[in-house]
């Protein structure tokens, strides 16, 4: 079988084996030890963050044989075309898979029901407990954040990728010089990725460009802006709960349109030009509440709303 698919695809045929039985072996001494684990402490249900990977494939099987809930939390943004959650051959073989998985929403919950790898019935669209618990808790951001935002009548955040940020980086120096042509009294606040190793200096030589940390909290930044924007972070998704209209800038490699479909032709929006991002963000200034009330809206199709106790009323049905 290696030997065939390494001559379809033209890959190198030992480095191909190596990895496959490296993972099998993997897989087997971690199905060992799970399986002492679970006789030692039977617990009566296991929850598991991400399920797919050597280590949770192999906890998921040993659950399965022991008879033992196995429950996958949703721990970021599930695709279309996500392998861990979506496969284009139906089968009924799901041993190495946790038996349920509770999502965000029923955005996510749709894909992987549609995706063959886990039984429909059991994809349980139960919300985001952490996310409801932030926009609760009072704000925490730093003070020269706020003096910038005060400096504004309106303020973006734009949150960054270290796939994309070149592409990027550019986009928003343009918005920024034609912001400033224009006269609008408009900040920027741009957050590099967290793994972004690109030094961003030179972007504190304008004026309405705030350089935010890349390790700064997006959910506390979110409080505190009027519009989000990104290319193709969950945080664009995260920032309706919120009640912030999203823009997603389309700079050409990839665009969240080919990862999830939205279920508003008006909210998010999708730009490619900074020409087209000012016009659009003058539409949304100028319908500010509405348009924030449809963020918010929309936003249930993603996240739930009383995660919590959608939670407790799953686990009190399954124990």
């Amino acid at each position: 079988i290696i030997a065939f698919f390494c001559k379809k695809i033209l890959v190198n045929k030992d480095e191909l084996a190596k990895n496959i039985y490296d993972s099998i072996e993997v897989f087997s001494y971690m199905k060992d030890f799970f399986v002492k684990l679970l006789r030692e402490i039977s617990p009566e249900v296991v929850f598991i963050k991400c399920g797919y990977g050597r280590f949770h494939m192999a906890l998921s099987q040993v659950c399965r044989e022991f008879n033992i809930p196995s429950i996958e939390l949703q721990h970021g943004i599930i695709a279309n075309y996500h392998a861990g959650y979506v496969k284009a051959t139906e089968s009924e073989n799901r041993d190495c898979t946790p038996e349920y998985l509770l999502t965000y929403g029923d955005a996510f919950s749709d894909i992987v029901r549609k995706g063959s790898l886990f039984n429909p019935d059991k994809v349980i669209s139960v919300g985001f407990p952490y996310l409801e618990e932030v926009k609760e808790s009072s704000i925490s951001v730093d003070n020269r954040i706020k003096d910038f935002t005060s400096n504004f009548s309106v303020t973006i955040l734009i949150t960054s990728q270290w796939t994309i940020a070149d592409e990027l980086k550019n986009f928003v120096i343009d918005m920024s010089k034609e912001l400033g042509k224009l006269e609008k009294n408009i900040g920027i606040i741009f957050k590099p990725h967290p793994r972004d190793w690109r030094d961003y200096s030179d972007m504190g030589k304008y004026q309405n460009i705030f350089l935010a940390s890349k390790y700064d909290d997006i959910y506390e930044l979110l409080k505190i802006v009027d519009i989000h924007s990104t290319v193709y972070s969950t945080s664009g998704i995260e920032a309706l709960a919120f009640g912030k209209p999203n823009i997603f800038i389309d700079v050409g490699k990839i665009n969240m349109q080919e990862i999830i479909e939205i279920p508003d032709n008006r909210m998010p929006l999708m730009v490619d030009t900074p020409q087209q991002f000012i016009e659009e963000l003058e539409r949304i200034i100028s319908n500010y509440e509405r348009l924030s009330k449809e963020a918010l809206k929309t936003s249930e199709v993603f996240f739930k709303p009383n995660a919590l106790q959608n939670i407790k009323e799953f686990l009190e049905f399954i124990m």
